[in-house]
C-alpha cells in the first residue's frame, strides 16, 4: 500500500537527515581545524547521505503521482489529510520533523560554506603575500602600525 511505503520512506528521510544534519556539525568542526583526513571521509559519508535522501524523494513522488498528488509540499499535506488517523497524525509528525531538520542542514551547510570561504580569502592573501604578486593590492602593516602597499622591496623576515 502506498501509504505504508510513503510512511516507511519517511521514518526512513528522519534517520538520513539526523545524520546528514550530524554530519554537517562534523564537517565545520573539520574545516575550522583543517583536518584534511576527517574532511575526506565526511565528505563520503554527505554524499551517502545525500543520495539516499534523494533516492527516498523520487521513491516518494513516484508514490505520490501515482495517487494522483502533486509532488510538492500541498500534494504531501493533502496526502496526509486522506489517511486514517492514526497514519495522518504519525506521517504529519514525520513530515514537520523532516521539514525541520532539513531547514537546519540547510542553515548548517550554509555556515560551513562561508567557513570554506573565509578560509580560502585567508589562503588565497596569504598566497599572495608569499608569491609576492600583486603586491601593490596587497596591504601590509608597516613598523608604526600604519597600513602600507609599499612592500614589493621589503624583506619576508623584515615586519
Amino acid at each position: 500500500m502506498p501509504a505504508h511505503a510513503i510512511l516507511k520512506l519517511s521514518r526512513q528521510d528522519i534517520e538520513t537527515v539526523t545524520n546528514l544534519k550530524e554530519t554537517l556539525q562534523q564537517e565545520r568542526l573539520a574545516l575550522e581545524n583543517s583536518d584534511a583526513e576527517s574532511l575526506e571521509a565526511l565528505l563520503s559519508d554527505k554524499t551517502s547521505q545525500l543520495n539516499q535522501i534523494n533516492d527516498n524523494a523520487r521513491r516518494r513522488s513516484e508514490l505520490l503521482a501515482a495517487l494522483g498528488f502533486p509532488n510538492d509540499r500541498d500534494g504531501m499535506q493533502s496526502f496526509i489529510a486522506t489517511l486514517p488517523q492514526e497514519e495522518r497524525t504519525e506521517l504529519s509528525a514525520l513530515w514537520d520533523n523532516l521539514e525541520t531538520t532539513l531547514e537546519e542542514c540547510k542553515e548548517h551547510n550554509l555556515i560551513n560554506a562561508r567557513v570554506l570561504q573565509h578560509t580560502r580569502g585567508v589562503v588565497d592573501r596569504l598566497l599572495t603575500i608569499y608569491r609576492g604578486s600583486a603586491a601593490k593590492s596587497v596591504s601590509l602593516y608597516g613598523e608604526d602600525g600604519t597600513q602600507t602597499r609599499d612592500n614589493e622591496h621589503r624583506s619576508i623576515t623584515k615586519a
